[in-house]
């Protein structure tokens, strides 16, 4: 899980967290004498997110990249619902609450008039 400012959920974004993930992966299967060959993504069919030349590209480098393979699935709109859905809301609604606690011992400074 990662937590961003980014509100825009771009594929740049996406790409960003790979590029932390995949190396870690690689690094924690060979502690184990295995090999990462193959990194399946699943997503929505977001155009501005996924479905783009950007983020086909970056598919297609990935065994140059990472010496992996990558293949990126995608849900039919409106019918993808995986475990990350409800992994993902977890997170968010204990980010509310730690943002409400927080909020609640944070003195502010007064507004102007």
């Amino acid at each position: 899980m990662f937590v961003s400012p980014d509100l825009k959920h771009s594929n740049a974004f996406i790409q960003h967290a790979m590029d932390i993930l995949i190396p870690e992966y690689k690094a924690r299967f060979t502690a184990e004498g295995r090999t990462l060959e193959h990194v399946h993504l699943w997503s929505d069919g977001c155009a501005g997110q996924f479905k783009n030349r950007q983020q086909f590209y970056w598919v297609a480098m990935g065994r140059a990249r990472y010496n992996v393979r990558i293949t990126h699935n995608f849900f039919q709109s409106c019918h993808g619902k995986g475990p990350s859905d409800s992994e993902g809301a977890v997170c968010k609604s204990g980010l509310r609450k730690a943002e409400f606690v927080l909020f609640q011992y944070v003195s502010l400074p007064p507004l102007l008039s």
